[in-house]
């Protein structure tokens, strides 16, 4: 799990579409940001401290900051993914005790506390929806333009992407949990 302060946006360091042109191991680092990645064809294997994910298409995998990782299988030629390098805030503690409400609805006027809160995501999320992978190559675009406050429009795609997945997420649990009390 990853969880990121909706507190503050986050920021995107870079972001590209990738193919493999031969066959290679994913690098060996550890990195200062976090890495976001979405597989459209092929496969890919990344292992981060002692847990491995394999990735197919249509998945979606969160690389934690500060933590080493490193591929032990070839990623094949012809593999293509897209990927954003970004920085986020981490929950306060503040944010951590004001778990209980959030998420939640009002209906009257939002107030400054009313933003302590923070999403918990999931390291990777397989067959997301199209509309993810349609984030991703908005904010690839975007990344790519010479856009008026390029910056700032690509921290709001990132975090509309968060949030994506943050849904997506909600939606699978409440299906399981459906399934399971019928």
């Amino acid at each position: 799990m990853v969880s990121f302060s909706l507190s503050a946006l986050p920021y995107v360091r870079n972001s590209s579409f990738v193919t493999a042109e031969k066959p290679f191991l994913h690098q060996d680092r550890k990195l200062s940001f976090y890495v976001i990645l979405y597989l459209q064809e092929g496969t890919m294997q990344v292992t981060e401290e002692s847990k491995s994910f394999r990735l197919n298409p249509g998945d979606v995998l969160i690389l934690k900051r500060g933590c080493h990782h490193w591929g032990e299988e070839m990623i094949p030629s012809g593999t293509k993914w897209y990927f954003c390098h970004f920085y986020a805030k981490d929950p306060s503690p503040d944010e951590i005790n004001a778990a209980d409400r959030t998420p939640y609805i009002k209906n009257q006027e939002f107030f400054p506390s009313d933003y302590a809160c923070f999403i918990r995501l999931s390291q990777l999320y397989h067959s997301v929806p199209i509309r993810i992978r349609q984030i991703f190559q908005e904010l690839h675009s975007l990344y790519h333009s010479s856009a008026s406050l390029r910056n700032s429009h690509l921290s709001l795609k990132l975090m509309e992407l968060l949030l994506a997945l943050y849904e997506f997420n909600k939606e699978r649990k409440k299906t399981k949990s459906d399934i399971i009390v019928q």
